[in-house]
């Protein structure tokens, strides 16, 4: 445990002799680390975090859950957010599930609220952000992805307008072809009924 975060430790690694043998070097291989800082080096894992959506589908919450650090104080491991306080911020990727088209958001706080297509299933991932560090090590590890799930949509979200309009195309079709039918069959039965009429014989009045 390195405390205070904000200064700069090397480690000295020493070499010994293995133990029960005997060497005639008056001082063994040394080396000394690179210069370590915790604030500014520590690698920061995944983030977890839990997916809320309202009532009328229309808005998606994020509670995101801040990483444990391996520092112990008083009894237990401080988080993330004890250490870097307002430095730590979240990058949040999502995405329609199914699509790669993806959006970015950034929350200085372990909660967002994204507004969102009603009925939509949209796919997360999370990583802590801290601008202060150098580049390379601004962002934590990414979160593993966690989607919302898919409501109940109206039929005219849930299909294009090419596939309503070839059901109503081919309603249409059905029903002309019912009415050709129903028109066709009529004229049969009148004819046959005509026919029928002239082939009786008229009978002679006493």
């Amino acid at each position: 445990m390195l405390i205070p975060v904000n200064e700069t430790y090397t480690a000295d690694v020493i070499s010994e002799p293995k133990l029960g043998t005997t060497s005639d070097l008056i001082e063994f291989p040394h080396t000394r680390s690179a210069p370590f800082c915790p604030y500014k080096d520590t690698h920061i894992g995944q983030p977890d975090f839990k997916i809320e959506v309202n009532q009328d589908k229309s808005k998606i919450t994020l509670f995101i859950e801040d990483p444990v650090s391996s520092i112990h104080q008083d009894g237990g491991w401080l988080k993330m957010r004890d250490i870097f306080m307002n430095d730590l911020k979240y990058k949040v990727i999502y995405r329609k599930a199914g699509s790669t088209g993806k959006r970015e958001k950034t929350t200085d706080s372990n909660l967002l609220e994204l507004d969102v297509d009603k009925g939509v299933s949209y796919c997360f991932n999370v990583q802590a952000y801290i601008p202060s560090r150098s580049i390379d090590k601004q962002l934590g590890d990414l979160s593993n992805p966690k989607c919302s799930p898919a409501g109940d949509k109206p039929f005219y979200e849930e299909y294009s307008i090419g596939v309503i309009a070839g059901a109503i195309l081919a309603i249409l079709a059905v029903l002309i072809a019912a009415i050709v039918l129903a028109v066709v069959c009529y004229r049969r039965s009148r004819s046959t009924a005509d026919q029928g009429k002239e082939a009786v014989p008229l009978q002679r009045m006493p």
